[in-house]
């Protein structure tokens, strides 16, 4: 066993709201908040408990391994990479034992994943490594990795080549499949988990055939051959028709890639299109003779509206929408409904025109009940009847149609109702007015909400929820200066 008390270095780092000190073999330290009541792991030095569903090492609802190489190990400065035990052990936390990974390195080295993209790729890893985009026609059965489609040629390339070294260490995840597989090198293993049942489409007989077999061929051209040439020939017939079906299927996917990647012009005028494969026409583009401005093409969007259709009918409605956070796009969740198929549009002004990218969803601003009602900070969308939906309002005009108990803010599990408010200042200087509301039908019943004006839109960020109406209720006290009895417990002090 581990003696928390051998370690080499020790440092301190802040995560998530708390501070801790670290050690090198992986224990961590949370400090006690200032003046706060004492935690139960406060000021303990621990290597965290075990959680029984994922086998990390926790404190409290934090990972710690996140936490060690937060402190010791530097490269994560976008924050966006994840951490990988070396030796597979999620126990294991010591430092020499902790990396960080892009996310697309993280898939690359994991077993299942890694079989996952090979088979989509037709049992061939290397067709993803040169070209990732073959990957753009994911469905929503692989939601969870949609995300690689966007990944570049030389982000793939440059991953590829990090794993591959670290499959030569004396510790790593490879060596450790290595020697339960039984397998040489890391190429025989990518080998061994290439698909070797992948069916494709006959041209002759109008259904799947297995290539490894070959069991299935066309009967009347079989028939028409020589009898002493059944055996021989009947391979050759097969494969020659079937091959040049797949080059014929292989080179119009080519076309359309070309045609998906080449930013062009769409059957609407003034708006252009990229990562679509066929030619749309985007009905909802602000008219020519109209400025080309985004908030003006924002206040035609409404959920439920057709947003873009194909030539060959294929239409696709609004679902939700959003802005980015730097108001330079507006990014449009859609669906179609047979098939059942959702994406992202994201429209942009480029070249003095719309563009219309089809990419992912982003953890973005979205849509209320209006292009200037806006949300921040929830995972489901929320409406505010009280918000104005158009034109421009103060916080002052916002605040005096905020009654105690009125309906605020509902969503689709529950409603929250006034129970107080109040015009304040963020850290930074910012006016805003605080919210705080009763939600009957929740877990924690009482919240907050920060509601700001920016770019000329109402913005309602969702704060923190309470289980104690106190909790609340206390910082109104210290917003406005009254006073309050610190010495008075409130529940949510422990959660």
């Amino acid at each position: 066993m581990v003696d928390i008390n051998e370690y080499t270095r020790e440092t301190t780092c802040e995560y998530k709201g708390e501070l801790y000190s670290v050690r090198d073999n992986g224990a961590v330290m949370r400090h006690l908040r200032e003046g706060k009541k004492v935690r139960k792991l406060d000021n303990i030095w621990t290597f965290g408990t075990k959680d029984k569903t994922n086998g990390y090492m926790m404190i409290n609802s934090h990972r710690v391994h996140i936490i060690v190489a937060k402190a010791f190990i530097p490269g994560n400065k976008d924050g966006k990479m994840v951490v990988d035990h070396i030796d597979t052990n999620r126990c294991n936390n010591r430092v020499g034992n902790l990396r960080w990974l892009t996310k697309l390195e993280n898939v690359l080295l994991n077993e299942a994943t890694l079989k996952r993209v090979t088979y989509l790729c037709d049992g061939d890893i290397q067709k993803f490594i040169d070209n990732p985009s073959c990957l753009r026609d994911l469905t929503n059965e692989n939601q969870d990795i949609m995300w690689m489609r966007t990944v570049t040629a030389e982000e793939a390339k440059l991953a590829w080549e990090r794993i591959s070294s670290w499959a030569k260490r004396p510790t790593s995840t490879f060596k450790i499949m290595q020697k339960r597989e039984k397998i040489k090198g890391f190429n025989e293993w990518l080998k061994i988990h290439e698909v070797k049942d992948k069916q494709f489409p006959s041209p002759q007989i109008g259904h799947f055939v297995e290539l490894e077999s070959c069991r299935y061929t066309n009967k009347n051209v079989i028939d028409k051959l020589p009898p002493n040439s059944y055996k021989q020939q009947k391979r050759v017939v097969f494969h020659s028709a079937l091959n040049e079906e797949i080059l014929r299927e292989q080179n119009k996917w080519k076309e359309k890639e070309a045609f998906a990647n080449k930013k062009s012009e769409s059957f609407t005028k003034g708006a252009l299109q990229l990562h679509f494969y066929e030619k749309m026409k985007f009905p909802l583009t602000p008219e020519e003779n109209v400025a080309v401005n985004l908030d003006e093409y924002a206040k035609r969007l409404q959920e439920g509206k057709i947003i873009a259709y194909s030539k060959d009918g294929k239409e696709y409605t609004i679902k939700s929408m959003g802005w980015s956070w730097e108001w330079d796009a507006i990014q449009v969740e859609v669906k179609q409904e047979s098939p059942n198929l959702s994406f992202c549009i994201h429209i942009s002004i480029e070249d003095g025109k719309y563009l219309h990218r089809k990419g992912d969803y982003k953890k973005d601003f979205r849509f209320c009940d209006s292009p200037n009602v806006l949300q921040c900070g929830a995972v489901s969308q929320c409406h505010f009847p009280l918000c104005p939906k158009e034109g421009n309002i103060t916080l002052k005009e916002y605040a005096n149609l905020l009654h105690k108990g009125a309906l605020f803010e509902k969503n689709p599990y529950s409603k929250g109702y006034i129970i107080d408010q109040e015009i304040t200042q963020s850290d930074d200087g910012t006016p805003v007015l605080y919210v705080g509301i009763r939600m009957p039908e929740s877990f924690k019943q009482y919240g907050e909400v920060i509601i700001f004006i920016e770019h000329g839109k109402v913005i309602h960020q969702i704060g923190r929820a309470f289980f104690d109406e106190k909790a609340l209720e206390r910082t109104f006290c210290k917003m406005r200066g009254q006073k309050w009895d610190d010495s008075e417990e409130v529940f949510d002090d422990y959660c």
